[in-house]
C-alpha cells in the first residue's frame, strides 16, 4: 500500500468518525421525530438482560408511537415502563408500545420507560456500541447506535429481570 492510499484510508476513517460523532450529538431524525441521548449502562458479565435509554422529540402535529425494537445483541427487545402498584414498583411490558404525543419530549430513562434487552448475546461493556432498530407506528423504522457508558443516575437493576413469555407482568 503506498502513501497516497494510506492517506486516503486515514482521511476516510477520520470522516466516518466525525459523522458518527455528529449523529450522537445531534440525534437521529425520522418523520417528525428526533431521537437523541441514546445509551445503555455497562453490566456485569453474568447479566442476561439489559436496557437502552433515549429521548424522543415529537416535533409534529400528530401523535406517533414507539411500537418496538430489534437488536443483534438481544434475543428479544420490548418496550417497558415501571408502575407503582400498592406502593411497590413493578416493571411492565407495554405491548402496545409507548405513546409519543405531538409537540412533546418523551424520555426513556432508568426507573421509567426503557427499551428492555432480553437474552443478551454478550455483556454490555463500557465504551462499546451496538445497533438498535426502533419501529414507530407512523414514522417507520430507524437504525440508531447505542453507546454503553456509565452515568450517575439511580435505576432499577435489570440484570436479574427474567425473560417473559409474551404477557405483561
Amino acid at each position: 500500500m503506498n502513501l497516497v492510499s494510506k492517506s486516503k484510508n486515514f482521511t476516510l476513517s477520520i470522516l466516518l468518525f466525525t459523522v458518527s460523532s455528529l449523529s450522537y450529538a445531534e440525534g437521529y431524525p425520522v418523520g417528525d421525530l428526533m431521537v437523541t441521548d441514546i445509551w445503555s449502562r455497562p453490566l456485569p458479565e453474568v447479566s442476561v438482560n439489559g436496557a437502552a435509554y433515549l429521548t424522543i422529540h415529537n416535533n409534529g402535529a400528530k401523535s406517533d408511537r414507539l411500537l418496538g425494537a430489534t437488536s443483534e445483541v438481544a434475543e428479544e427487545v420490548q418496550i417497558h415502563t415501571h408502575i407503582n402498584q400498592n406502593g411497590l414498583m413493578k416493571m411492565v411490558h407495554l405491548e402496545q408500545g409507548a405513546e409519543l404525543p405531538p409537540g412533546e419530549v418523551v424520555k426513556f430513562q432508568p426507573g421509567g420507560l426503557h427499551v428492555m434487552l432480553l437474552g443478551l448475546a454478550s455483556p454490555l461493556t463500557e465504551e462499546t456500541e451496538y445497533g438498535l432498530t426502533l419501529e414507530f407506528e407512523t414514522s417507520g423504522k430507524l437504525d440508531v447506535v447505542v453507546r454503553v457508558e456509565e452515568r450517575n443516575q439511580s435505576s432499577m437493576d435489570h440484570s436479574s429481570h427474567m425473560k417473559q413469555s409474551g404477557s405483561s407482568d
